[in-house]
């Protein structure tokens, strides 16, 4: 819990290199600009690799966006060659994104999030086990990201 949660601070520590002006785009990014976007993984684990501190979080900044189906990024990960913290992150950061009011679109509510991210575990982009533990949590009333520390 603790290595999600310090992985959870830090996971996007490498947008601090994409201009503020495409991290907050109101309209959908060019090739160059998501291009821009996509370095933030790799740019974050350049900048902590060298922190004792961040050692063990260091997977989950490079491979947050990674997709349980090979299609994300930097690496081109698949399956169980992502570190479970990383797949843990990617749904939570998926989830949080979603609910999260955007300059390009309306925030979803949790329970819609959650269908779209299921529908998105079915066609492979999520790890299965992970989704299954985040139902759990939403079931218990523990899976919105809006309340994350309040319970």
């Amino acid at each position: 819990a603790d290595r999600l949660r310090l992985g959870g601070l830090l996971h996007d520590i490498g947008k601090v290199a994409v201009p503020e002006r495409v991290l907050h785009k109101p309209d959908k990014l060019t090739e160059d600009e998501f291009r821009q976007v996509m370095t933030h993984p790799v740019v974050g684990w350049e900048i902590c690799r060298r922190l004792r501190s961040a050692q063990p979080v260091l997977d989950v900044i490079r491979w947050h966006h990674e997709r349980f189906d090979g299609s994300g990024y930097p690496d081109g990960l698949a399956g169980e060659a992502i570190p479970r913290p990383a797949r843990i992150l990617s749904v939570a950061d998926a989830l949080d994104a979603l609910t999260s009011e955007r300059p390009y679109r309306a925030s979803l509510s949790v329970a819609d999030g959650l269908e779209l991210l299921r529908d998105e575990t079915r066609r492979g982009k999520w790890d299965v086990s992970v989704l299954a533990a985040l139902d759990r949590l939403h079931d218990r009333g523990e899976a919105d990201p809006r309340r994350a520390g309040q319970l």
